[in-house]
């Protein structure tokens, strides 16, 4: 029978965690993106260029008339959208958040491309996302067509998907996933519900 146990000492990353002198330069390095973003935001992101071609794409869905933004994520590309449907209308179809092949969930996600106008967006960090990928192929096979959308820090990665310069939006190197919701892959989803998006991001 295997030991359970949890053995911290042989873990590398928590052996140079816990050595002298590297845990104030490792701390740095893990909150480097809440650090940077936030403080960008309230001074140049909000006020001047980032926030216009998302304010665009919004108005483009309203155009399309779309009913239900469908995001396909895993981890930190979904958590924090959802974060903000809880505040917003958590009980809202509008906007629906896929992370992973739940059968129920994908019969949800079939209803509400079967029965309302739908765009897709797509958000993967590194653009190599397993899950992701293969949450977007699975749809694709029953709803092609539908608008798609892209938000990533590796915009090569997903050339292969159909991504382009108009339809992808970029997620900083250095805002890791648990703070991204400071980025397109928060906002995004918060402007397609009407969101006051810049009373949120002044908060930062």
């Amino acid at each position: 029978m295997s030991d359970p146990t949890i053995r911290f000492s042989a873990n590398k990353f928590w052996m140079n965690w816990q050595s002298l002198g590297r845990a104030h330069e490792l701390d740095n390095l893990m909150h480097a993106g809440f650090k940077k973003w936030p403080a960008a935001f309230s001074t140049d992101y909000m006020k001047v260029t980032e926030l216009a071609p998302l304010e665009k794409w919004a108005s483009e869905l309203r155009q399309l008339d779309a009913q239900t933004l469908i995001v396909i994520g895993i981890g930190g590309s979904s958590l924090g959208g959802i974060a903000l449907k809880a505040l917003i209308d958590p009980h809202s179809d509008k906007l629906v958040f896929w992370e992973g092949p739940h059968p129920s969930k994908m019969q949800k996600i079939a209803q509400l491309a079967e029965n309302r106008q739908t765009a897709v967006l797509v958000v993967s960090k590194s653009g190599t996302t397993l899950e992701t990928r293969a949450n977007l192929s699975l749809f694709r096979q029953f709803f092609p067509g539908v608008p798609e959308y892209f938000v990533t820090s590796e915009p090569a990665a997903i050339k292969d998907l159909g991504a382009n310069a108009k339809n992808t939006f970029l997620i900083p190197q250095n805002l890791g996933g648990r703070f991204s919701i400071v980025s397109p892959v928060g906002m995004m989803p918060a402007m397609f519900v009407d969101y006051n998006v810049k009373a949120f991001l002044s908060a930062f």
